[in-house]
């Protein structure tokens, strides 16, 4: 499962620092905090569009490098929101990674976020300068802690922040950033990864045949239609998927099963860490499913569980010495023991699935630990998502 940077960000900036910044720029403490929840995502956002194209990941890529954004600051806020010469200076160099990330739309954003939360434009413009440095280097902690050394590794991890973006952006930023182009990317991407290339290029095929008979049929009833290119328009629909098919994992296992999965996946991470004779087995190192589904309240696994089920099945069978610990978690609400048993019911039957599969139930145990090892707040519902999950531990390679 991808890191959620933006459920970070939010356990970073709560409480006294969110004090400390209403104070910084002069706005209360409720305008404040409505206002920082549209400008973390719509600084995450920005930098996520930035990543989507080559050249974009190369630039934030060396940003991090040279502006020492490696989670240093995350360390030090207390003093650096506290006013004077370190928080102005903070704004400053903020506004470079603003420029950097949104060009002239800076402005735009601001008043955006003005609006949305009620504080003024210039509190919103010393907003986005105080939190660009801090998103900065909560990506470059994560990239040093992921020990990514490339740009399109940070790509990578930047594109699956998308889900985590949905719905929490401030109104009009969509259109003011062209941001649906990197959902139309990550769609590509979803439907490369579900039946390969081969399945998508006769639906873009068929885009442009759907173009060109439009035209041919406009043209018929005398009416005017744009003219369209077919060829450019399929050649560029295979470009963005060819494009997206780069932040998929693929791996020929020692069995000879192809391996195809999103990178930084539960499949990524797994064979990462079983073929690393470095990482060794432990008792804290657990990696979480991020497409396994249940029915709400129940044990019942949904059917677009299935990809993920069978991936890291196969993961097994190619790597026999293997044995894991499946751990079903959820969040706080609602009664700890009833919590407490469908996250066992939930671990069992993620372990019974993966049995069906092939893989002896010998090589594996299940337990439940209920709201127990939360791994964000649940204080907000995308904390509560994030402590509802099945993970494993591998303890045996």
């Amino acid at each position: 499962m991808s890191i959620n940077l933006l459920g970070l960000l939010k356990d970073q900036l709560s409480g006294d620092m969110v004090s400390k910044i209403a104070g910084a720029i002069g706005e209360s403490l409720s305008s404040t905090q409505s206002a920082l929840g549209s400008a973390l995502p719509s600084i995450l956002a920005g930098a996520v569009q930035k990543a989507s194209d080559t050249n974009g990941a190369g630039t934030l890529f060396n940003m991090l490098s040279s502006g020492n954004h490696d989670g240093g600051i995350l360390n030090n806020l207390g003093s650096l929101l506290g006013g004077g010469s370190s928080t102005q200076n903070l704004i400053s160099g903020g506004a470079g990674i603003l420029s950097t990330l949104f060009g002239d739309k800076v402005s735009g954003i601001a008043n955006l976020i003005s609006n949305s939360s009620g504080i003024k434009s210039s509190s919103a413009s010393s907003l986005l300068g105080l939190a660009a440095p801090i998103v900065m280097g909560m990506i470059g902690k994560a990239v040093k802690s992921q020990g990514i050394s490339s740009a399109s590794g940070l790509a990578s991890l930047l594109m699956g922040q998308k889900d985590f973006l949905k719905g929490v952006l401030p109104a009009g930023l969509g259109n003011l950033m062209n941001l649906s182009s990197l959902s139309d990317v990550a769609g590509m991407a979803m439907a490369a990864g579900s039946g390969g290339l081969k399945k998508l290029m006769p639906w873009a095929l068929l885009a442009g045949a759907g173009i060109l008979v439009y035209s041919l049929l406009g043209r018929g009833c005398q009416q005017e239609v744009p003219k369209v290119n077919v060829r450019m328009t399929v050649d560029s629909v295979a470009t963005k998927a060819v494009d997206a098919m780069a932040n998929w994992f693929k791996k020929t296992l020692p069995n000879g099963v192809a391996l195809n999965a999103p990178m930084g996946g539960i499949e990524n991470q797994l064979v990462d860490f079983i073929e690393d004779a470095a990482k060794l087995v432990d008792k804290t190192t657990w990696f979480n499913f991020d497409r396994l589904l249940f029915e709400t309240g129940k044990a019942t696994l949904k059917p677009e569980s299935q990809e993920q089920l069978n991936n890291v099945a196969e993961i097994l069978k190619a790597y026999p010495n293997v044995e894991l610990k499946i751990g079903g978690y959820t969040d706080n609400v609602g009664n700890a023991a009833s919590n407490m048993k469908l996250s066992e019911a939930r671990a069992k039957a993620t372990m019974a699935e993966i049995v069906k599969l092939g893989v002896a139930e010998a090589r594996m145990k299940a337990e439940g630990y209920g709201d127990q090892h939360p791994v964000a707040s649940n204080d907000t519902e995308e904390g509560r998502a994030m402590n509802r999950r099945i993970a494993v531990r591998v303890t045996k390679k």
